[in-house]
């Protein structure tokens, strides 16, 4: 084991986000690696290492949205997958009727492409990948993958997985992943199937489940209504990373795995970590706005039976995402009691802690796009419209 630990004059702190030495520097901390069985790096920082707190590392700033106007091809009704390519136009799929409608980076509706259907280039639904001139579209209705090119035109399709509605990726090796199922043997979810542009199966990833995760079961007699992952319950998170692989990590402890098929550990990464507590005002409100938001399509007294206030944990999980930008960073999403804004843990490539980012609002776990320099997800327009926001990774003290 060793530590890294920079020699670095204050001048090129700067270059990690830092504005001068002083009491920022001296509250930095140095990661940690030590070498796993397999000669794999494992990095756990004891806190933060190039920045100690939200004023003075990366920020996520309001860019503006992009809704389309009312009453045109442009306009939004029920925004679902996001994709953003390297020109900076945005892809969204629609609903009511099901089209991918394309923006140009300043916000301007340039034209669609598919529509709903089941014949070629249609979809029922659509979850969406851009990588170069290559636009993929997996369709969990239809149980079909196709491929398009960005300007519309449709080049192939094939067979993939059905019914699971989620978000899929293209690495740098071209290589696109489908969530697919998982047999009861494995005792893993969130299963890939990778193929090449082509159509071309290449081979499944899997995700190792640790835990036993618990749910929330809504019974009405004998018969299974709904179920659902129990509030702030500990669960494997997981997530594409866009240069091969997956990321996954079990939400009880601060430790993230990195791997390029989820038979082999390829690296470690986490910091230390302190469980935040829950309230019973938390619980309380939590299992009210369950019932008050899902009260319209199940009976009342059957989810208050099955929401119980005393199966919420006494504490917070580590986290409850994790995503990958453009660049490589890993944005970790803390797991607490503030509904009106999102903290990240920052990672660089290599694992190493950088610092805390907390954005001016709740940013969902889902629908939602990350590039080199933004992120883009579901929201509403100043008008209250759907829309697509865009926040600004802004790297340097504000």
């Amino acid at each position: 084991m060793y530590l890294i630990r920079s020699p670095v004059a204050c001048a090129l702190l700067a270059l990690s986000a830092l504005e001068g030495c002083g009491s920022e520097r001296s509250r930095l901390a140095v990661a940690t690696i030590d070498t796993l069985p397999n000669g794999a790096p494992s990095v756990m920082s004891p806190g933060p290492t190039a920045w100690a707190d939200t004023a003075s590392g990366w920020h996520l700033v309001p860019a503006g949205t992009v809704a389309g106007e009312t009453g045109t091809p442009g306009e939004l009704i029920d925004p679902q997958s996001i994709a953003v390519d390297a020109a900076g136009r945005i892809y969204v799929t629609d609903s009511k009727p099901a089209v991918i409608k394309v923006f140009g980076p300043d916000g301007r509706f340039l034209h669609a492409i598919g529509r709903e259907g089941e014949g070629p280039g249609e979809f029922k639904a659509a979850y969406l990948a851009v990588r170069g001139s290559s636009l993929v579209v997996h369709d969990p209705r239809l149980a079909r993958t196709s491929v398009f090119d960005t300007s519309g035109a449709l080049v192939r399709s094939w067979k993939t997985s059905c019914c699971y509605y989620s978000s899929i990726g293209i690495d740098t090796a071209g290589r696109i992943s489908i969530v697919t199922m998982a047999t009861p043997e494995q005792k893993r979810y969130a299963n890939y199937v990778r193929y090449t542009l082509d159509g071309t199966f290449v081979d499944t990833i899997f995700v190792p489940q640790a835990g036993e995760p618990k749910y929330w079961t809504v019974r009405q007699g004998k018969n299974m209504m709904m179920s659902m992952p129990t509030p702030a319950s500990p669960q494997t998170e997981s997530t594409l990373d866009p240069l091969g692989g997956v990321l996954y990590g079990y939400s009880a402890d601060y430790r993230i795995v990195a791997s390029r098929t989820g038979r082999d550990t390829a690296a470690v990464f986490g910091r230390a970590w302190s469980a935040e507590p829950i309230s019973g005002e938390w619980r309380h409100a939590t299992v009210e706005r369950m019932v008050s938001s899902i009260g319209k399509d199940y009976p009342a007294a059957s989810l208050r039976e099955s929401f119980r206030e005393d199966e919420i944990p006494g504490t917070f999980p580590a986290f409850d995402g994790i995503a990958v930008d453009g660049l490589g960073n890993r944005w970790v999403r803390r797991a607490g009691a503030d509904s009106l804004h999102t903290a990240f843990d920052v990672f660089d490539a290599g694992g190493r802690f950088l610092g805390p980012v907390v954005a001016p609002r709740n940013i969902p776990a889902y629908n939602i796009a990350w590039t080199d320099d933004a992120v883009y997800f579901t929201s509403e327009s100043e008008e209250g419209t759907p829309a697509v926001a865009r926040y600004r990774i802004e790297k340097g003290r504000r």
